[in-house]
C-alpha cells in the first residue's frame, strides 16, 4: 500500500536530524561574479540555494564567518578596486560593479579600504 510505504519513509526520517542543504560560497560567488551590476539582495542569495531569508542568513555566517550583506559588499568592492588599479574610470567601475554613483562607490572605498578611488589607483600604481 503507497500511504504504508510513505507513512514507513516519514516515520523513518523523523528520528533523524534534518538534512541541511549545502552552501558552496565559491559557487555563488562564481555566478554573482557574472552578474555582480545587477541587483543582489539577501533574499535573491537565499532563493539560490532554495532556502529562507533567516535560515540563509544563520548558514552562511556560520560557513564564511560574515554575513551575506558584508559578503556582497565585500566582493563589489574588491571587483571594484581591480578595476580602478587598471585605469577604468571611477563612473564606468561604480556601474560595472553595481553602486547606483561614483560617489557611492567612493564613499565604500575609503570606508572598507582607507581610500578612495584616487587612492586605490595611486597604490597599484606604486
Amino acid at each position: 500500500n503507497d500511504t504504508v510505504a510513505l507513512l514507513d519513509m516519514v516515520s523513518g526520517l523523523s528520528g533523524r536530524v534534518s538534512q541541511r542543504r549545502a552552501i558552496n560560497p565559491e559557487l555563488l560567488q562564481e555566478y554573482f561574479l557574472q552578474t555582480i551590476a545587477e541587483d543582489w539582495t539577501v533574499q535573491r542569495m537565499a532563493g539560490f540555494y532554495c532556502l529562507s531569508v533567516v535560515q540563509f542568513q544563520r548558514r552562511w555566517k556560520e560557513i564564511t564567518g560574515e554575513s551575506p550583506r558584508r559578503w556582497l559588499n565585500r566582493i563589489r568592492l574588491d571587483r571594484a578596486q581591480s578595476l580602478l588599479q587598471r585605469g577604468l574610470g571611477l563612473e564606468v567601475v561604480a556601474s560595472k560593479v553595481g553602486y547606483g554613483s561614483a560617489s557611492s562607490l567612493c564613499v565604500a572605498l575609503h570606508r572598507e579600504f582607507g581610500a578612495g578611488a584616487r587612492g586605490t589607483r595611486n597604490a597599484a600604481i606604486s
